[in-house]
């Protein structure tokens, strides 16, 4: 596949397209880091931040994946690896764990961006729709409930 000008600017379209619209939400909603609300709730606040915490102290090595006190009296966290290992999580090695709230909005963001990327690769591989109509669906694809919530 020859890349032009064309084609790499519709790949970034991809990308930027969900972002601009989540962005547009986050601000319409002030949500952080436009405003006082955030998207740590239920699962984010009880786990997942702390998740995150752990796996940039561990990153550090500051933690043991084998040992630790983070889930109870010297628990094993070998099976939270697999799920911090996307590659947006590693973001949280760069911030301080105050800033978790707005770095987690711009993770989503980032995440939901990917995804508009990889089904408008997806689209155009395999020919399953042609011309616009690729990064309309590529966008919808990416704003899904099950994506964005």
């Amino acid at each position: 596949m020859k890349l032009n000008r064309k084609v790499i600017t519709v790949y970034l379209l991809s990308f930027a397209i969900p972002i601009i619209v989540l962005i547009l939400g986050y601000l319409a909603l002030h949500i952080s880091p436009f405003g006082n609300h955030t998207l740590v709730v239920t699962d984010a606040k009880a786990l997942f931040v702390s998740d995150l915490s752990f796996f940039s102290r561990l990153m550090q090595g500051k933690e043991s994946l084998l040992y630790s006190f983070e889930s109870g009296i010297g628990m094993n966290q070998a099976g939270l690896l697999g799920v911090m290992l996307d590659p947006v999580n590693f973001l949280v090695l760069f911030f301080d764990i105050t800033q978790y709230a707005s770095l987690y909005s711009w993770m989503i963001a980032l995440s939901v961006g990917l995804c508009g990327l990889s089904m408008y690769h997806f689209l155009n591989r395999t020919n399953l729709c042609a011309g616009p109509s690729k990064l309309i669906f590529s966008t919808a694809y990416a704003l899904m409930g099950f994506n964005v919530a």
